[in-house]
């Protein structure tokens, strides 16, 4: 109804009303929310995705709020945002992105939080920072031993070769206390998945080898989409001093029993 009333008012009135309601848009949109078009984090709504991964943190991952917290690929904050509201003063946040611009966003809107700090990691990778000056394979993680109690990467080892994640997992390890945990999403190979991915009906059209036993969607750029086998996830936690305590499969392929999208597991750090 509404717009066939638009289609009837003069061009003039139409164009003003257009302009209207992009100011509207602007005024009452949440200011910590970067632009739609400007969003290079994934195409699911940024608000409603940080609230359902902040649940994940607290019901899988034992999350509480005075944790030191490390976000791994911290993105324009979509999951820093909803922590803003869960994590007390006496916690710490720290956020390491690749896209130096992510980065500036965040130190921009997020100055009234004086426990949230945001860095920029100048890391090489073919799809998001083809100018980085460091291989992930090398990048050592610019914090002491021992220093977060939860560490989480959401769709990083999904654009991470089989070298630079384990070399990843090391440093998680290292920077993370015993007793912490880490929750990190990706996509996991097994029977189940294999064989819907064969069968056509994966949503990602994981078709492709490559490393000799991970599978992508794009064999020209690996890094747009990667899946691991579980047993080699498993086997490079466990090689790190991790320990797998929660798996819990994704609606990438079709299940019918899922959590998020990707697929999640949560790891505790041992003592060596």
């Amino acid at each position: 109804m509404l717009t066939a009333i638009k289609s009837m008012l003069p061009k003039p009135m139409r164009t003003g009303l257009r302009k209207c309601q992009s100011l509207a848009i602007r005024l009452f949109s949440n200011p910590m929310v970067p632009p739609k078009e400007a969003i290079f984090v994934g195409d699911s709504d940024f608000v409603a995705t940080g609230n359902e991964f902040l649940r994940h943190f607290v019901e899988l991952g034992g999350l509480q709020p005075t944790d030191h917290v490390l976000d791994v690929g911290s993105g324009q904050g979509r999951m820093a945002l909803p922590l803003t509201r869960y994590l007390d003063a006496n916690s710490k946040y720290v956020g390491i992105e690749i896209v130096r611009h992510g980065v500036t966003w965040c130190q921009e809107k997020y100055r009234r939080f004086p426990n949230f700090q945001f860095v920029h990691a100048d890391i090489f990778n073919k799809a998001f920072n083809r100018d980085g000056a460091k291989k992930p394979s090398e990048y050592q993680f610019p914090f002491r031993d021992a220093s977060f109690d939860f560490v989480f990467l959401t769709s990083v080892f999904t654009h991470m070769g089989p070298e630079e994640m384990q070399h990843y997992l090391a440093e998680i390890s290292r920077c993370m206390r015993v007793g912490g945990r880490c929750l990190i999403t990706c996509f996991l190979l097994n029977p189940e998945s294999m064989a819907l991915i064969q069968a056509g009906r994966s949503t990602l059209h994981f078709d492709h080898e490559v490393f000799s036993f991970c599978r992508t969607i794009n064999p020209d750029n690996f890094e747009q989409a990667i899946a691991f086998p579980e047993s080699f996830i498993r086997e490079s936690f466990t090689r790190n001093g991790l320990h797998v305590k929660v798996t819990r499969y994704g609606r990438w392929v079709p299940r019918e029993n899922f959590l998020s999208y990707q697929d999640i597991i949560v790891a505790e750090k041992r003592a060596a």
